[in-house]
């Protein structure tokens, strides 16, 4: 078997079961966006050390609990989700899926688990800057009540005058740290078409 039919043997097979092709998505995300993750560590000039420390320490106690309990079917839903993450934080800028004013910066790590924001659109005019937490979900047509939840929750926060406030973030013009308030969306999609797009990204 030549190597092109290996690489077309690859993506034929369903993402649930090819390993190695998950694998290589998280690498890609790994290396064209969490690098641009803001570093929690590096916010000392803003926060005591003790309270990172404690942040993190929370964001590890969470991720052993899902590793223990967790489903392999939950584990792997979350494994997809990541990688659309990726490919939103790298497609959505480059593209203009938001528009043509609009950066695209990864969230940290603590706000993508404890505020569900995975990635802050920078919307830039002439005189000013505004600001839009992403939120990445993927439930299946069977379990809209998943994604209704979260909407209900986004409701709830606008009618009560709270926004998500984004502990870490970080300025990509200045370098600035700073606590950044901000409203959310929620980008939902099936399990099925995620699948699709991750693989066609993949396959770039």
């Amino acid at each position: 078997m030549g190597m092109e039919d290996k690489i077309k043997t690859m993506y034929e097979q369903p993402l649930i079961k090819n390993n190695d092709l998950r694998a290589r998505l998280l690498q890609k995300k790994k290396e064209k966006v969490d690098i641009y993750r803001p570093n929690e560590r590096d916010f000392s000039d803003i926060y005591d050390s003790k309270e990172i420390e404690k942040d993190l320490a929370e964001i590890e106690r969470l991720e052993k609990i899902w590793e223990t309990k967790d489903t392999e079917e939950e584990k792997y839903i979350k494994e997809v989700a990541s990688i659309l993450e990726g490919v939103i934080a790298d497609q959505a800028e480059q593209n203009s899926w938001l528009g043509d004013n609009c950066e695209v910066i990864p969230a940290s790590k603590h706000d993508d688990i404890r505020n569900g924001i995975d990635a802050v659109g920078v919307f830039k005019n002439e005189s000013e800057k505004q600001y839009l937490g992403i939120g990445v979900d993927i439930t299946f047509s069977s379990k809209p009540d998943i994604l209704k939840a979260k909407l209900d929750n986004i409701k709830k926060e606008i009618e009560e005058g709270h926004m998500p406030t984004l502990k870490y973030f970080q300025d990509g013009d200045t370098g600035e740290h700073k606590e950044l308030s901000l409203p959310k969306v929620v980008i939902g999609s099936e399990l099925q078409s995620v699948e699709k797009l991750v693989t066609l990204w993949g396959s770039k």
